[in-house]
């Protein structure tokens, strides 16, 4: 099985979009991290847009909490967006609805990130 992850960065305003696509697993997680890290610890304002993923790992849920917590605690911000609905629902048991930051859409995302 063959394991990919697209990510594209975009800039909307003094907003990083960061769009992922595929499969967020233990196979991928180092692409993911070499893009979030670096934003999360300068405490930027990030919208991570997820239309285009089709698998997130448990590993990866916890990744997204780490890079939300650390992002907040270095004073940006960090928002997900356009979650396909059964990844959107393992969010929710997980409770992490709660914790995250989450838009319906990107333009919504962005507004909230750049606020």
């Amino acid at each position: 099985m063959q394991h990919a992850l697209e990510i594209k960065r975009e800039k909307a305003g003094e907003v990083d979009v960061v769009c992922l696509g595929g499969s967020l697993d233990t196979a991928t997680t180092d692409v993911f991290s070499k893009t979030m890290q670096p934003l999360s610890s300068q405490g930027a304002r990030v919208v991570v847009d997820c239309m285009g993923l089709t698998y997130v790992n448990s590993m990866c849920f916890a990744l997204f909490n780490k890079y939300n917590k650390e992002c907040e605690a270095a004073g940006g911000k960090l928002v997900y967006c356009c979650i396909p609905q059964k990844i959107a629902q393992i969010i929710h048991l997980l409770g992490l609805h709660e914790t995250l930051q989450i838009a319906m859409s990107r333009e919504e995302a962005i507004k909230i990130a750049g606020g």
